[in-house]
């Protein structure tokens, strides 16, 4: 009498792949709106921290080269918005990121326009020119620029003192370096 000794191979059972493919989804279904508000604040605080060193470049160019610089914010759309930096006022053709991106001498950045843009989704609130004046980098009139996540959820605020101090703040507090 010869018994047959079946061979118990190692490995997993279809039940038992199938068990961890319902546990690694559940997972991830858990941890996907985490992870686009991560992506959200993050764009937000990229966004923001691109204005706020664009307008102290644009202060410092005004103080260095002895001039008065115009950096010009274009909000065209939702979450599509540019901006110019300019050292010559006087000139019959301005600085316009959107129709003579040429004109502007110093820096040009445009976002979401053409479908380009680092910062999808993050909405500028208004139109604005803003003029640091030769010398000391003042204004004439101090302004805030707002930038808001598509959720609505965040904000960050560049403030420009009179002075032409610079501060940024965001809603709620954290997303500031």
């Amino acid at each position: 009498m010869t018994f047959t000794r079946f061979r118990r191979f190692a490995g997993f059972t279809l039940i038992e792949l199938m068990i961890v493919l319902a546990v690694l989804v559940i997972i991830i279904t858990l941890a996907a709106p985490s992870f686009n508000d991560a992506l959200e604040r993050r764009r937000l605080a990229g966004a923001g921290d691109e204005i706020f060193n664009a307008v102290n470049y644009a202060r410092s160019e005004a103080i260095m080269r002895n001039t008065d610089v115009l950096i010009r914010f274009t909000r065209v759309g939702e979450g599509q918005w540019c901006y110019g930096i300019d050292d010559d006022l006087l000139s019959s053709s301005a600085c316009n990121c959107l129709s003579a991106p040429d004109e502007c001498a110093l820096k040009v950045f445009r976002n979401g326009l053409e479908g380009a843009g680092p910062f999808r989704g993050i909405d500028l609130d208004e139109n604005k020119d803003i003029v640091f004046k030769f010398g000391r980098g003042e204004v004439d009139a101090a302004s805030t620029m707002v930038l808001s996540s598509s959720s609505g959820k965040y904000d960050y605020t560049v403030d420009i003192k009179r002075l032409g101090q610079i501060e940024r703040s965001s809603t709620p507090p954290g997303l500031v370096n």
